[in-house]
Order: structure tokens, then C-alpha cells, then sequence
């Protein structure tokens, strides 16, 4: 049983339709205008350090049919889930109202008793699966969508014209607005199956009314949570505007919005598209925010019901540059939601594998950036399945998911997912309370993405490419003003961060003072005019002199500064990377295969080795794997007081290449170096793998790293080192 072809998005015709935002014409940031988009940004970011959960199964399938299915518990039966994602299966549609099909071509209106049974229904269902062994259960619902016609009433209009004869259920009496008044403006209604795709918006109260009943409405059918489509937001409308002008006053002073944007009372706050890049910083961060209070909202509504009530939210594919950039203007945004859902999905393309000889498809961006951003990735990945590249799904969202999982989209392949599920039962030990452990710290700053720093995000993902190509552990920094964060970290390198507030400026002098090594991607001014610290790191930077390798270095402590003015010159864009692709390039049939091969047949260069032979020196070595068949191997690491864990996993599966035969190709015999903490000894160390047998790991510390052979790895392993104080 698999599902359709957008399993994340039950409505793909509407999915993620936010518009394209041309950049054109938009002034760059002046420099005083750094400090206010910063500030709220900073109020996301968890005091505490992420901490790594087990990971889990995790099934989706939107079929119509599950309920009295025996092929079905079947399929759930032979390999339970975690987690079990459906679509249908809800009493009350979120797009439609109460109806008796879930199709729309085929609405049919349900009267309140068929309701009601149809929510006994559902608590049976829920209940099945539980019984057939699945943890916990979620059905589907959308914020941003809503189908019917508001002028023949079809649809959510019948629903909304009978609604109090509903309101037994728990859904409250009828708005006084009708839903056509809810939607976002500028509207965009489109034609589908004999009426209209709405699309609502998020501020609506009355819209986040229902959303929140229907939200306790999942919670009394006995669901876990429920899984959010969408999420975007581009609205106008009268609700936002008068939100956007309270958003500001809350965060400005009259005399600072005046300053800052030549705004003389609050009434003249208004939301507009094309602004000066400050402003419309702001307006991008007030719709990530209106959407993370619609998550939190409805999350809270089912927590009043069932108080562990999870919500997993859309955020769309991420993998690529182009699809991150183009929807931070719609409300999306991992930091923000990290504290709104418990779980974000990125919905992506390929499977991870090897589409060519050295061409590697992977999610370790995402995973990576959600748990240290404070969140927890789910992984859906469309194309490419098989048994092979399903195992590596699993095997890379235990490495770098800190707690997330893979998204398997149907029931296929359930002897690999009952494998891995087998393996995380039995080794809780490998994955549960661990913070990161890493020897560089790369910034992802959402307020310099929002105020048009593409080469901010850009250097991002070149320096994910080139850390893990080559092994270096690394882990996104949300914020560089965390002066305990940074103090983890031997080497922090800033991607294109083209300025420095206060605060940042003199957390980042003290990390250096106490012996950690800064290296800039590219020169920094201060945020705002008048604002540099005496002996801050852009006075250390002043001071810099050049080296013999063309770098300026300014040295202060025990630490230094090293400035690359020629970011390109040590990490330039490599000739081809599946990142570089849009989503328009990677869809067609064959195309990303062809891609691919063509770069293969060139030869792939190991993108930024001048920048990683810099960060080795300043490392002393760092992490590393040698051996036949390590440059398809990648590293991670956890810790906590009493072990270390470090992840191994072999990409070397055929991806998108049906003339090979679609098996790993075992890496090894690997000989791994490991940086150790500092002031602490190897007790122990044991290996572990899906495909192995536990086994005791001779290892040698020399330098302040541990080192320990792999014979063969097929697809997973993780080493697990018992600590004591040295």
C-alpha cells in the first residue's frame, strides 16, 4: 500500500503556492539596521542545549481506505510504526467540513449523527493500530487551504451555513464573518472538481477558532496529534494588518520607528511586499511568526484534551538552496517553529544515496539544523526508494537526527524499517539524552538571511558539503551571542556574516581571549554606526595582519582571529552539487539522474579543501576517516557526562541508477580518528551496527583523539566510548 505521489501534502495541487518574491529592486541593509530583527530571533533560541531523543519509525499513507482494511493491518501489522501518519481519517475535514468522502469531487455533505458515528469510527481505528502495534497515531490537517463556493454554499459554505446544528460537537457556535472573508488577501481562489480552493488566513480568529476545535476534536477521537500541511503565509488582510502594527509596537519605541523607518505614528504601519530590506525583514519575521502562533495555537487546543499532544508541521523541501530561500518570505522558519511543533517536516525530493559515482544525496542539513536549532527533523523523501536507500534513510536519521526520523512513505520495505526499529529498541543507550558534540561551529542566522544575506546562506551550505565530505564534525549555531555555546566549540567559522552587533561582537572577543579561533568567510562592519566595542572582535580585526598564506590573523588571549577577505579563494561553489539544483531542475523525469552523470563523468571535486587544510591546522588534525570507500562515509558525534557516541554512515547505495544492482557497497577496512573532550579518558569502547554483532573496539589515544578501526561497514554503525575524568 503506498500513497500518492505528495504524501506530505494531502492537496498538491495547492501545496506551498506562497509566491516567489522577486528581490529586484530592494535595497541592501544599511548598517543601522541590523538590531531589531536580531532581538527577536535571539527570544527563540532555548536557553538549554538540544538533547537527543531515540529515534523512531515513522509511516505515512494518505490512502482513503484504511478503516476495516485487513490488508492494511496487515501491512501495519508486519512492521508497527512509531509514529503512524494518515490522512482521511478525521470526522471533520479541515478543507471541507463534515462529509462523508474524503474526495471533494465527490462531496457529500454529513449530517451531526453521521458525525458522530464516524468519530466512534475513528476511536476504533486509532485503537486497531495501537493493538496492531503502532505507538502513536496523527491524521492530516491544512491551515492554509479550505474548498468549496461561496456563492452556490458548497462545501466548507454548507458546513459554515449549518454550523450550529455542529456545535454539540464541540465546534462552537457560527462565526459572524462568513469563510470567504477569512482568506488571505491578495485572494487567489482557483478552480477544482466543480468549486474553488480557498486559501485562509492564519491571523483569522475565526478560521484559528475552528483549527483549534478541530485540533480538540482529533485529541477526544483518541489521536496522538496531527500532522499540519502548508503553512504559509502572504496575507494583507485586516487581521494582519492590525497584528503587523501591535507586532511593531511591541518591538519598537515611537522614536525608533520613526528612526529606523520613517515612521511618525503606529497607524501608519502598514504590511507591504516590496520595502526597504529592514522592512521587510520585519514582514517576513511577523508571517513566521503568525504561523509558529497558528501551530502553538492548535497544538495547545489538543494539549487541553490529551496533554502530550504532539504536532508535526510542513515546512516543505529545504535540501536545495533555492527552496530555502524562497520560502523564508512565507512564514517559514526553523527557528520559530522549533518551539511551536514538536516535530518539522522537510519534504524532499530524493532519497539519500549516490545518484553517480561521487555524487551524493543526503538530508544532513536538515536533520543537523533542526535539532540544533532546538527542534527535531521528520525526513519525507519521494524518489528513489528502494530496500537499500530506505535502510540509509533510517540509518542517517539515527546518525544526525538527534531524535527525528525518516518519513517512509507507504508501507514498503518493512523488514528494513523492523530492522532498524529492532536495533533502537535494544541500544537506547547509543541515542537518548546527548547534546552535540563538535569541533567547528557554523552560524545559520535567520536574521541575516531575512534581511537578503543570500551569501550567508549560500556559504551554509557550501560549508555543510565541504565539513561533511570531509569529515569535520560541526553544528549549527543559531545565535553568536551565546558566549556558553560558543565556549564548546575549538573553531567557530561565519559564513558571509557581514556584521556584528554589540553583544556579538564582544561574545565572540571573549570566546577568543579564552582560546578559540575565529576564521571569517569575508570581512564584518558593525550593525550600526558608533557601535564597535574597544576591544571587540572588529577592533581585533582592524589590527590583523596578513600571513604567509594570504589570511589576516589578529591574535588576543589564546585565541586568534583569522580573516579570509577572498571567501571563494578557500570555499569556492563547487562545479555541480544537488543542492545547486531548483526544484524546477530536479523534478523532471530523469533529469537530476542526468545531471548527475554528467558531473560524475567530469570528475567531483572535495569541495573547500584549501578551507578544511586551514581548519585542520588550527585543529591540530581533527576528525577523519581513511580507508577504500571512506569518501562516501559521514561522521557525527554526541555527547553526555559519561560517553561519546560517534555515528558512521556508508552512502555508497545506488540512487536513481537502475543499471546497478541496488546494494551498499561496504566501506573498509576504516581506520577514524576522534577528538576527545577535554580532560577525558576512554574507559571503554564498543561497536554497534544493524548488520553486526556488538563488539568490544581496541582504540588508541594519542594527541587528545581517539583511534579505532572499522573493518567493513555496509551502511550503519555507531562506537559508543565509556568516559572517565583523565
Amino acid at each position: 500500500m503506498t500513497p500518492g505521489t505528495d504524501c506530505g501534502s494531502l492537496y498538491a495541487a495547492t501545496r506551498d503556492r506562497s509566491p516567489r518574491r522577486s528581490r529586484r529592486g530592494v535595497t541592501r541593509l544599511r548598517p543601522c539596521s541590523a538590531a531589531g530583527v536580531s532581538a527577536i530571533l535571539d527570544s527563540e533560541v532555548r536557553e538549554e542545549l538540544p538533547i537527543s531523543t531515540r529515534p523512531f519509525t515513522y509511516v505515512i499513507d494518505y490512502a482513503g481506505n484504511h478503516m476495516g482494511n485487513a490488508e492494511w493491518d496487515a501491512a501495519i501489522e508486519a512492521a508497527p510504526p512509531g509514529l503512524l501518519h494518515v490522512g482521511h481519517d478525521i470526522p471533520v475535514l479541515s478543507v471541507s467540513g463534515p462529509t462523508l468522502a474524503w474526495d471533494v469531487s465527490k462531496f457529500d455533505p454529513a449530517s451531526p449523527e453521521q458525525v458522530r458515528e464516524r468519530m466512534a469510527q475513528v476511536r476504533e481505528f486509532v485503537e486497531r493500530m495501537r493493538g496492531l502495534g503502532a505507538v502513536k497515531v496523527i491524521p492530516y490537517i491544512v491551515n492554509c487551504i479550505l474548498w468549496g463556493d461561496h456563492e452556490t454554499r458548497k462545501g466548507f459554505w454548507h458546513f459554515y451555513d449549518h454550523w450550529n446544528e455542529y456545535a454539540g460537537l464541540g465546534l462552537g457556535t457560527q462565526p459572524p464573518q462568513d469563510p470567504v472573508e477569512w482568506q488571505q488577501e491578495q485572494r487567489r481562489a482557483q478552480q477544482h472538481a466543480g468549486g474553488y480552493w480557498y486559501t485562509p488566513c492564519p491571523n483569522n480568529p475565526h478560521f484559528q477558532r475552528f483549527l483549534d476545535d478541530l485540533g480538540r476534536m482529533i485529541a477526544r477521537c483518541g489521536y496522538h496529534g496531527l500532522f499540519m500541511d502548508v503553512n504559509t503565509c502572504w496575507c494583507f488582510c485586516s487581521a494582519c494588518q492590525a497584528d503587523f502594527r501591535r507586532f511593531m509596537a511591541d518591538r519598537y519605541s515611537p522614536e525608533e520607528l520613526r528612526r529606523r523607518f520613517g515612521v511618525k505614528e503606529i497607524a501608519e504601519v502598514s504590511l507591504r511586499d516590496e520595502a526597504p530590506a529592514e522592512y521587510a525583514a520585519e514582514v517576513d519575521l511577523f508571517r513566521a511568526e503568525s504561523v509558529q502562533r497558528n501551530l502553538r495555537s492548535v497544538r495547545n487546543a489538543g494539549q487541553e484534551v490529551r496533554p502530550d499532544f504532539l504536532m508535526v508541521a510542513n515546512i516543505g523541501p529545504m535540501g536545495n538552496f533555492d527552496g530555502f530561500l524562497h520560502r523564508t518570505g512565507s512564514g517559514k522558519s526553523v527557528l520559530g517553529w522549533a518551539r511551536a511543533c514538536d516535530y518539522i517536516m522537510f519534504e524532499e525530493w530524493l532519497f539519500p544515496g549516490e545518484a553517480a559515482p561521487g555524487v551524493i544525496s543526503d538530508q544532513i542539513m536538515q536533520y543537523k539544523l533542526a535539532f540544533d536549532l532546538g527542534g527535531k527533523a521528520v525526513v519525507l523523501d519521494y524518489k528513489g526508494g528502494t530496500p537499500a536507500t530506505s535502510e540509509l534513510a533510517w540509518a542517517e536519521s539515527a546518525a544526525f537526527g538527534g531524535g527525528g526520523a525518516f518519513v517512509n512513505p507507504g508501507t514498503a520495505f518493512p523488514e528494513a524499517r523492523a530492522k532498524y526499529d529492532r536495533f533502537w529498541t535494544a541500544h537506547p543507550d547509543l541515542y537518548e539524552g546527548y547534546e552535540t558534540h563538535a569541533e567547528v561551529g557554523v552560524p545559520f542566522l535567520y536574521d541575516r538571511i531575512l534581511l537578503r544575506n543570500v551569501a550567508h546562506l549560500r556559504q551554509a551550505y557550501r560549508l555543510t558539503d565541504a565539513l561533511a565530505r570531509t569529515h569535520l564534525l560541526f553544528e549549527f549555531l543559531p545565535s553568536l551571542a551565546d558566549e556558553e555555546r560558543l565556549a564548546r566549540l575549538p573553531v567557530v567559522i561565519l559564513p558571509a556574516v557581514d556584521f556584528l552587533r554589540p553583544e556579538e561582537d564582544l561574545a565572540l572577543r571573549k570566546y577568543v581571549e579564552r582560546g578559540g579561533v575565529v576564521v571569517a568567510l569575508g570581512s564584518m562592519k558593525p550593525a550600526e554606526e558608533g557601535t564597535t566595542a574597544q576591544d571587540g572582535l572588529l577592533a581585533l580585526q582592524a589590527k590583523a595582519e596578513r600571513d604567509v598564506s594570504g589570511a589576516l590573523v589578529g591574535r588576543k588571549g589564546a585565541g586568534r582571529l583569522v580573516l579570509l577577505p577572498d571567501p571563494d579563494a578557500y570555499l569556492p561553489e563547487s562545479p555541480f552539487a544537488l543542492w545547486q539544483l531548483t526544484e524546477d531542475e530536479m523534478q523532471p523525469e530523469g533529469e537530476t539522474e542526468r545531471r548527475a552523470a554528467a558531473a560524475a563523468a567530469a570528475g567531483v571535486p572535495v569541495p573547500g579543501e584549501r578551507l578544511v587544510g586551514l581548519l585542520r591546522g588550527l585543529l591540530g588534525g581533527g576528525a577523519c576517516c581513511q580507508g577504500p570507500g571512506a569518501e562516501s562515509v559521514r561522521l557525527n558525534a554526541f555527547l553526555k557526562a559519561e560517553a561519546l557516541v560517534l555515528h558512521l554512515v556508508n552512502y555508497a547505495v545506488p540512487l536513481l541508477r537502475p543499471q546497478d544492482e541496488a546494494v551498499p557497497s561496504p566501506a573498509g577496512p576504516l581506520r577514524v580518528r576522534l577528538p576527545l573532550p577535554p580532560g577525558l579518558a576512554i574507559a571503554q569502547a564498543r561497536a554497534y551496527s544493524p548488520d553486526e554483532e556488538e563488539r568490544r573496539v581496541e582504540v588508541a589515544v594519542a594527541d587528545g583523539a581517539a583511534e579505532f578501526e572499522w573493518s567493513s561497514l555496509k551502511v550503519y554503525g555507531a562506537v559508543r566510548f565509556t568516559l572517565t575524568r583523565g
